[in-house]
């Protein structure tokens, strides 16, 4: 999961907004209006898919909020790589 859109590459915007965080059935996290903005681009009697893998989309859903567990882990990620990275540089 990426707290960033996996169409646009930016923020998503808060809950009840235009740009904000929606599950697609196949997984992926989209900004909503880049997700409509695909399906109307590419929809095709009544049916698209996802703009990321490309599997066949059942439907979406908005996210309300985002679990403390998910952004813990996110954190501990982060700096891991950033451990990382900085490790790299010292040697």
């Amino acid at each position: 999961m990426s707290l960033n859109c996996g169409i646009c590459f930016e923020r998503y915007t808060p809950n009840g907004t235009e740009h904000a965080l929606c599950y697609i059935t196949c997984g992926h996290l989209v900004g909503k209006s880049c997700l409509e903005r695909w399906i109307n681009l590419n929809e095709v009697d009544g049916e698209f898919s996802c703009p990321i893998c490309n599997q066949f989309i059942v439907d979406y859903f908005p996210i309300h909020s985002i679990p403390d567990q998910v952004i813990l882990n996110y954190i501990k990620i982060y700096i891991f790589f950033v451990v990382l990275v900085v490790s790299k540089f010292i040697r």
